[in-house]
C-alpha cells in the first residue's frame, strides 16, 4: 500500500462506514418498534392469563356458600375455609401470582369490601371479611358485571403497584354475588420485561454481527474491481506498463479495466516511437561529435581534444592532486589565479609562460561563473607538464557554436566581450573538453618547459 492509500480512506472504508451505520439505525429502529410491539403483547398475554385464571377459579366457587361469609367470624367456618383452599391451590400452582382473593359490592358507592384472600392468616397482608376498598380510581374493576377483565397497566394502591384480572362469580340464576381478583405484582411484570429486553439485545447483537458480515461481503464483492484498478494505475505508475487487469463484471468497471488497459497499450507504443527518436536523435549527436572531434582533432592536429565522457574521467583522475577550489563568484577568479601563481613557482616556468597560464586560468575560471554560475577548479601534476581543470554543472555548450568559441577572437555565447577558449587554445599545450547537458569539463595541459623556439606575445595578468 503506497503512502497515498495510507493517508486516505478507501472506498470501500467509507462505503462500509456508511452502510454500518445506515443499517444499524434502521435495524436499531425495527428492534425497537418490535420491542415495544413485544412488551405490548407480553402485557395482553399476562392480562389474558390472568382472566383464564380468574374464570378458572370463579368457576368452581360455590356462589352460595361465598354469600353466608359476612363478618369476621365466618372465617373459621367451613366455608370459608373451603374457598380460601381453593384460592391457595390456585397460588402454589402459579409462582407469578401474588395475590389471590375475593370481594363484593357495598351499599356505598365505589366502597367494596373484601371476603376471602389465599393469604396465611400470620400474613400481615391478609384481608379479612369486611375489609373495605375504595375502588372509585380502578375503571377496570368497576366493569367486571360486563365480564371478565383484566387492568390495562400496573395499578398502585396500598398494597403496592400490581396489574390485576377479575371474573364475576354468579349464582344459579346469574346474579353476581362477588369477584375473584388475581394479582401479578412488579417484580414478575420486571422479569417478564427484563427477559424480552434481554431477548431483544440479543436479536440486536446478533443481527449486528451478521449485518457487518454481509455488508462485508457485498462491499467488498463490488469494491474488488475498484482495488484491481488502483493497483492497475500504481503498476503503469511505477513503469510497468506491460501489466493488464482483468475484471470480468459486464458493467462500467469492466468498461474502465478495458480502457486502462487499452491506455497502457498506447503508453507502450508511444514509449517505443520515443525511444526510437531518441535513439535517432542519439546517433545523430554522435555523428555530429565524431564529426566534430575529427575535424577539431585534424585542424588543431591534436591539440584540441573534444572527447566523451568515459575519457574525460581517466584523464582527470591522471597525475596527483596539488590544489583544489570552489568558484562560486566573480572573487574566486583572482584566487584562483593566485593558487595557480603559487604552483608555478616551483617549476621551470618563464616570466611569460606564466603570465599565459595565468590567463588561461582567468579565462576559463570567467566562463565558469558567467556560463554555470559554479564550478571547481583543480591542479594535478603529471611527470612532464602539470594539468588544469575546470568544472561546472550547467546546461553544456552549443555543437554548432563550438568552432567559433574555439578558433575566434573576441566570440562569447554570452551578451559580453571576451577572448574564451581561443586564448585557451592559443596558450595551452593541450586542451580537452567533455561537454553535456549535465555539465561541461575543461582541461588544460601546459609543459614544464616553455617551447623557446615559439614567439607568443607577453600579456599582463
Amino acid at each position: 500500500m503506497n503512502e497515498t492509500t495510507q493517508k486516505r480512506k478507501s472506498i470501500e472504508q467509507k462505503s462500509i462506514g456508511v452502510v454500518y451505520i445506515t443499517i444499524s439505525f434502521l435495524l436499531t429502529i425495527n428492534l425497537l418498534i418490535y420491542y415495544f410491539l413485544f412488551q405490548y403483547y407480553m402485557k395482553e398475554n399476562i392480562k389474558h392469563q390472568l382472566r383464564d385464571t380468574a374464570i378458572g377459579i370463579s368457576s368452581i366457587i360455590n356462589a352460595d356458600e361465598l354469600i353466608q361469609l359476612r363478618t369476621k367470624i365466618d372465617e373459621s367456618s367451613e366455608e370459608y375455609l373451603k374457598i380460601k383452599d381453593i384460592l391457595k391451590k390456585f397460588k402454589v400452582a402459579d409462582q407469578n401470582i401474588r395475590e389471590i382473593y375475593t370481594m363484593r359490592k357495598t351499599d356505598e358507592k365505589d366502597i367494596w369490601e373484601f371476603i376471602v384472600d389465599a393469604e396465611d392468616k400470620d400474613s400481615k397482608e391478609l384481608s379479612h371479611i369486611g375489609d373495605l376498598y375504595d375502588v372509585s380510581n380502578n375503571i377496570e374493576i368497576k366493569k367486571f358485571y360486563y365480564g371478565t377483565i383484566a387492568d390495562d397497566d400496573l395499578v398502585n394502591d396500598e398494597w403496592g403497584t400490581t396489574i390485576s384480572g377479575y371474573a364475576p362469580i354468579k349464582d344459579n340464576k346469574g346474579h353476581v354475588v362477588g369477584i375473584v381478583g388475581v394479582d401479578i405484582g412488579t417484580k414478575t411484570f420486571a422479569i417478564y420485561k427484563f427477559n424480552m429486553l434481554y431477548a431483544t439485545l440479543i436479536i440486536l447483537f446478533v443481527s449486528l454481527l451478521a449485518t457487518i458480515f454481509i455488508i462485508k461481503k457485498i462491499v467488498g464483492y463490488y469494491t474488488t474491481p475498484i482495488n484491481q484498478i488502483i493497483y492497475a494505475i500504481n503498476k503503469v505508475k511505477e513503469g510497468n506498463l506491460n501489466y493488464r487487469v482483468s475484471i470480468k463484471t459486464n458493467d462500467e468497471f469492466e468498461d474502465i479495466g478495458e480502457a486502462l488497459n487499452s491506455t497502457a497499450d498506447i503508453l507502450i507504443n508511444y514509449q517505443k516511437m520515443l525511444e526510437k527518436s531518441l535513439k535517432v536523435e542519439r546517433e545523430q549527436k554522435e555523428s555530429i561529435f565524431k564529426v566534430y572531434k575529427d575535424v577539431i582533432y585534424s585542424v588543431t592536429q591534436g591539440k584540441f581534444n573534444l572527447i566523451n565522457n568515459e575519457v574525460m574521467f581517466e584523464i582527470v583522475n591522471e597525475g596527483v592532486s596539488y590544489n583544489e577550489m570552489e568558484i562560486e563568484s566573480s572573487e574566486k577568479v583572482a584566487e584562483a589565479r593566485y593558487m595557480m601563481n603559487s604552483y608555478l613557482v616551483k617549476d621551470n616556468y618563464t616570466v611569460q609562460s606564466k603570465s599565459h597560464i595565468a590567463l588561461c586560468v582567468s579565462e576559463a575560471a570567467t566562463n565558469v561563473i558567467k556560463h554555470a554560475n559554479s564550478g571547481a577548479m583543480q591542479i594535478r601534476q603529471l611527470k612532464d607538464y602539470v594539468r588544469v581543470l575546470f568544472k561546472d554543472k550547467g546546461q553544456g555548450m552549443d555543437f554548432d557554436k563550438l568552432p567559433k568559441m574555439i578558433f575566434l577572437n573576441g566570440f562569447s555565447t554570452k551578451l559580453s566581450m571576451g577572448y574564451g577558449f581561443a586564448i585557451i587554445y592559443k596558450f595551452a599545450d593541450k586542451v580537452y573538453l567533455s561537454t553535456s547537458e549535465n555539465g561541461t569539463i575543461v582541461v588544460m595541459d601546459f609543459l614544464l618547459q616553455y617551447r623557446s623556439n615559439e614567439e607568443e606575445g607577453v600579456y599582463e595578468v
